[in-house]
This record gives C-alpha cells, structure tokens and sequence, in this order.
C-alpha cells in the first residue's frame, strides 16, 4: 500500500485553494480594469464610435466615413499577421498615436493606466476576443545594406509592378478610386505622388514594410507576407520588400527616378 504523510495532503490542499484564490483576485482585476476603461471609453471614445462600440448612435460620419466598428473585430492597423487579432500594444499605439488624416486624433495625454483599461474594454465590445486567434507580431527581415541607394530604389520600381501594386495606385503610385471596404467606407489608395498626404501608419521604413506584410484587414490592401518573406529567387529576392518601401518613399518625395 502507498500511504501519502497528512502534511503532504494539507500542503496540497494548500496550493489548490492558493490558485483558486489567485484565479479569482485575476478576475477581479480584469473586471476592475474593464470597468475603469468603461469610463474611460464613455469620455473619450463613445462621441465618434457610439455606445455600444459599433459606430451606430452617433452622427459622426467625415467624408462618409465612419468610425471603426469594434464589434467585428476587424482591424487594419496591426503588428499581427493578416486575419489576426492586434496584440494590446498594437491598439494602445493607436489610442496614443491617432491615425493621420482621419478623425482619429491622439491621446498622448492620457494616462498609460487609462489607455490599457480602455484598450481592455475595447476588446471586451468584441465578444470572441478571448477566443480568437491572437498572433505574435510579424518579425520584420534585416535591412540590406544597399537599400535606399539608386539600384535599389530601381529594383522597387520593378517590384511595384510585378505585385501589381500599379492596379490600386496607379503606374506613377496616383490613386485609383476602388468599390467600398467591409465597414461601407470608401476605399481610396494612398496617392504616393501627393507630397502633402501623410502616411497614416507612420512613414517610417519599419512602418511602410509592417502594412506590406500584415495588410489593412477589412480592405483592399492585402498582406504580401508570404511572397516577400519566402521569396522564390527568380521573380522575387531576398530584401526585395525593403527595396519596395524605398522605391515608395521615392515616389513620395519625388524622386523616384
């Protein structure tokens, strides 16, 4: 027979009621979270994106566009693969950030405590979010070292049109207007030649190679993650997503020739 000392059973009696007790003060915390960031959203946020997170009950609406949906759990401004979920930080970048020519405006001011209660209750409005499939964020390659030079900003022209990214913005990277997205708002492709527009991720190289890799979800602009990360050596190269992104900011300072 296998006899167990009574210290051993109390010891885990013990370490049971322990993690019990830790599951529960874990709730209480999220719900303490959630309900402060319910605050937070009612003050900040529920003026353009409506009570319930939907963009409904509110007359919101910029050059018939509306405000981002959280309730179908579609976002276009990620570190996450495409049909993936944003990370927390993701979405407190955003609430901290703004998105540039849009309605969207930063929070800078806002305390890092109210940004993750309200990013906490954001992701409550969504009702599969825990689960969903939430990804790591895509790790961008190294840079080489020739890009930015002449031959590689040449090497992105002809990348530009061997992904057809001429067929949304046009040969000279001119928008060209496209059908409505998921949400209904129209889609209109960024204008590289407009000197004045601003990126609205951030225009930065990391910033361009990140939406070339994870797309806008819910839009026309699809991931080209696969393509440029396993290229195949004979139509796409190693490093021929950074010479894009070059190529890219070329066009939108004026000299991409």
């Amino acid at each position: 027979m296998c006899y167990v000392k009574r210290s051993q059973v109390l010891l885990g009696i013990a370490f049971m009621l322990t993690c019990l007790m830790s599951v529960s003060w874990a709730e209480e915390a999220d719900d303490k979270l959630i309900a402060k960031g319910k605050e937070v959203y009612a003050r900040a946020c529920e003026g353009c994106h409506g009570p319930k997170g939907n963009s409904r009950g509110t007359e919101l609406i910029l050059d018939s566009i509306r405000p981002r949906d959280f309730t179908i759990g579609i976002f276009k401004y990620r570190s996450t693969p495409t049909g993936a979920l944003p990370t927390a930080a993701d979405l407190e970048h955003t609430v901290a950030k703004g998105i540039r020519r849009t309605a969207m405006p930063h929070h800078s001011l806002m305390s890092s405590e109210d940004r993750r209660a309200v990013v906490a209750y954001i992701q409550k409005l969504f009702a599969q979010w825990k689960d969903e499939y939430t990804a790591s964020a895509v790790e961008l390659p190294p840079v080489p070292k020739y890009v930015g030079s002449a031959s590689s900003v040449a090497r992105g022209k002809e990348v530009f049109k061997i992904l057809r990214c001429d067929s949304c913005h046009g040969p000279e990277g001119k928008a060209k207007g496209l059908p409505p997205d998921i949400s209904g708002n129209p889609q209109i492709p960024f204008d590289f030649s407009g000197q004045n527009n601003s990126f609205k991720r951030g225009g930065n190289p990391d910033d361009l190679y990140r939406t070339l890799v994870t797309g806008l979800d819910g839009s026309k602009m699809s991931s080209y993650r696969e393509i440029l990360h396993e290229p195949d050596g004979e139509i796409i190269r190693q490093g021929d997503g950074w010479h894009l992104v070059h190529y890219l900011l070329a066009l939108r300072n004026g000299a991409s020739d």
